[in-house]
């Protein structure tokens, strides 16, 4: 689920969670894949605390505790983003 509409998104960041999981246990299939990605926001990726910007948009406490920040940087073209999505879904 993402969690704001993409089209308010920076079109380089995606925030989202997956109902069930933890955002420790999606940063652990992620990093399996070879892939980075970030639990919190990039202003306080040294705290373990759920994202008070999520939780002002009133983004339930389960999505928030299990939300990924990924962010694609200006080198990034389709076959990485094919290619990382392949070793996710492996």
């Amino acid at each position: 689920m993402f969690n704001a509409p993409l089209e308010h998104a920076l079109p380089t960041t995606l925030n989202f969670s997956v109902p069930g999981l933890t955002s420790r246990e999606l940063m652990d299939v992620f990093d399996a894949a070879g892939v980075r990605v970030s639990s919190g926001s990039a202003c306080s990726s040294n705290k373990a605390a759920p994202s008070y910007v999520l939780e002002a948009m009133g983004i339930p406490a389960w999505r928030s505790g299990s939300a990924i920040r990924m962010s694609f940087g200006p080198l990034v073209d389709d076959a990485t983003i094919t290619r990382a999505c392949e070793r996710i879904e492996r």
